[in-house]
């Protein structure tokens, strides 16, 4: 069948795009490069390599707006733009735009490309300069280019500014959580002797491993990765989303088999960057991650718990190296003082609402993410006008 193609549009090698618009490789746009080496005097310069950021150097090698792009290991084909100096490590790629581009469309524009697919795999998923540099892509006039990138932007500043409440109330809830539960003040003059120090008259010292369920999902691999959220899918979330709280793949429903995580469900990770916890509304989750419950101590309470310095400590102080860190043995180690529950339900209601704040937020946050998502594709493909 012939295909019909629009007024003011054309047909080109990668499609259907406006007439004005070109057909231009990734790079004819733009200038990509890696470095091998890293300084070993550690500073105040992060220094991105194959596990996000690997430490701090006294030097850095990049130092305007570039984009980030992993072609190695877990975060492989993961993108982010950083505009603060930095050292980059061989394990990554970076990308700045030449005077036919705008960094952040070809940010967004990379997004919506989905460099997961343009991957090769061997023991692990590996993303080359050659197979990027081939990539063709849809190029809107430079003032196009523009307005389409300050369209994503905007949303994604509103996203940022409600991340940013929720890392205050996070703070705060610690703060609480820490004077309750941790430095139990109040009670200095009703301490009672326990295996591990002095706590409160009426509460006791449990296991984790016999109070707390940790529960291991199933790997869809990445063969079912979808870089963009579409109809029936759900947010699949990894180490790297942990991270740096954002979504970066998505998996069909059908392939879940009802295995899905509910709102203000608790996530921690064990495995690769260790103890990071956060929670989300509707996802499904990798086998590095771990999903905790329990019939005694509420979401909020094993959301701060798992958070504070002291229990941190524990998975750092146990987690092991093979090939990558693991944390899964510090389970063993970890004894958790449960309050009464007197105390306990006094302090519920603050928590309760302080929470629910948060979850509010992060609908907000998906609402706003999915429509941007929804977007995305029809303005790179030029179907909305700007």
């Amino acid at each position: 069948m012939t295909q019909i193609i629009p007024k003011w549009f054309k047909q080109t090698e990668i499609g259907v795009i406006p007439d004005e618009w070109e057909a231009l490789s990734l790079w004819e746009v733009s200038e990509i490069k890696s470095w091998k080496t890293r300084p070993k005097v550690e500073w105040a310069y992060p220094v991105y390599g194959w596990n996000w950021i690997m430490n701090y150097a006294n030097d850095f090698n990049i130092e305007n707006e570039t984009i980030i792009i992993w072609r190695v290991w877990a975060y492989c084909w993961c993108i982010y733009k950083e505009s603060n100096n930095f050292w980059l490590s061989d394990n990554a790629l970076w990308l700045v735009n030449n005077n036919k581009s705008n960094i952040n469309y070809l940010f967004y524009l990379l997004i919506y490309k989905d460099l997961n697919k343009q991957s090769i795999w061997w023991a692990q998923p590996l993303l080359t300069q050659w197979l990027l540099k081939k990539l063709q892509l849809p190029l809107p006039p430079l003032p196009q280019q523009k307005s389409i990138a300050e369209i994503l932007s905007s949303l994604d500043d509103k996203i940022e500014l409600l991340e940013k409440q929720n890392k205050t109330l996070e703070n705060i809830g610690q703060a609480i959580f820490k004077s309750w539960f941790v430095d139990f003040e109040g009670f200095d003059n009703d301490l009672v002797e326990s295996e591990m120090e002095m706590i409160p008259r009426g509460w006791k010292v449990e296991s984790a491993e016999n109070i707390v369920n940790f529960i291991r999902w199933v790997e869809p691999w990445s063969k079912n990765y979808l870089g963009s959220r579409i109809k029936d899918s759900l947010a699949f979330i990894r180490v790297w989303d942990l991270l740096w709280n954002q979504i970066t793949n998505f998996v069909l429903k059908d392939i879940l088999k009802n295995k899905i995580c509910n709102k203000n469900n608790i996530l921690i990770s064990f495995d690769w960057t260790v103890w990071r916890v956060a929670f989300w509304l509707e996802w499904w989750y990798s086998t590095w991650i771990r999903k905790i419950e329990s019939e005694l101590l509420n979401n909020w309470f094993l959301y701060f718990l798992f958070n504070s310095e002291w229990m941190q400590n524990i998975i750092l102080k146990y987690a092991k190296w093979t090939t990558i860190l693991h944390a899964w043995e510090s389970i063993k180690y970890m004894n958790i003082i449960v309050p009464d529950k007197n105390n306990l339900n006094k302090i519920n209601k603050k928590f309760d609402n302080l929470f629910s704040k948060m979850l509010n937020n992060k609908t907000q946050i998906q609402t706003l993410s999915n429509l941007r998502d929804s977007l995305l594709p029809r303005l790179m493909n030029g179907k909305v006008k700007v």
